[in-house]
C-alpha cells in the first residue's frame, strides 16, 4: 500500500508543477492591407523566381521593424533550390527566406496574408533579397509563395488556388509560368 501513496503523490506533485508552473503564453496578432499583384507586377518586382523544397524551419525573436519597443518572432525557411527560373544565370542553391510569424517560446505572433512555409514542402516562389542581409523576403506576400502539386500545379489548397487565379487570371503549372517568361 505504501508504494501506491508515493506514487501517487509523485504524480499529483508532476501534474501541479506542470498546471501551475506554466508561463501564460502570449499571442500576438498583426495585419495589414494587402496590395493585390497581377502576374506582371509580381514578376516585374521579384528579384528571384524559383522553385526549391523547404528543408529546415527555425524561428527567431527580433526586434521590430513595424511595432515600437517590440519584439517580433520571425520564420527563417531554408529553401533548397531545385530550379532557378529568373534569374536563369545565378547560382543559388541554398537561401534563407524570412517571413514575420511563428512561435518562440512562449510566444506566438500571427500575421495575416504573410505566407507561412512547412518542413519538406514544394513550393514556387517570388522573392527579394534584403540588401541588409542575407535574407530574402516574399514578394506580394501570400501572392508569391505557392506549394506545388505532383504535376507542378500552383496551389495545392482551395485558399492557395484562389490566390493563384487572382494574380494569374487562371490556373497555373510552372511550366505555364515559364512559357509567360519566355
Amino acid at each position: 500500500m505504501k508504494p501506491l501513496y508515493i506514487i501517487s503523490f509523485i504524480a499529483i506533485l508532476a501534474i501541479g508543477l506542470f498546471v501551475f508552473n506554466k508561463k501564460d503564453s502570449v499571442n500576438t496578432y498583426v495585419s495589414g492591407i494587402l496590395v493585390e499583384y497581377d502576374s506582371k507586377s509580381l514578376i516585374t518586382d521579384s528579384s528571384l523566381i524559383a522553385i526549391g523544397r523547404v528543408e529546415s524551419i527555425k524561428y527567431v525573436e527580433e526586434e521590430s521593424t513595424i511595432r515600437s519597443d517590440e519584439n517580433d518572432i520571425f520564420t527563417i525557411a531554408e529553401l533548397q533550390i531545385e530550379k532557378q527560373i529568373l534569374p536563369k544565370d545565378s547560382e543559388n542553391t541554398k537561401i534563407y527566406i524570412k517571413t514575420l510569424g511563428g512561435t518562440f517560446g512562449n510566444k506566438s505572433l500571427m500575421a495575416t496574408d504573410w505566407p507561412k512555409f512547412k518542413e519538406d514542402e514544394r513550393v514556387l516562389v517570388f522573392l527579394n533579397k534584403d540588401p541588409n542581409s542575407d535574407y530574402y523576403s516574399v514578394t506580394g506576400l501570400t501572392q508569391g509563395k505557392y506549394e506545388l502539386s505532383d504535376t507542378n500545379q500552383l496551389g495545392v489548397s482551395d485558399e492557395e488556388r484562389e490566390i493563384v487565379r487572382k494574380v494569374f487570371g487562371t490556373d497555373m503549372t510552372t511550366g505555364d509560368l515559364e512559357i509567360e517568361l519566355q
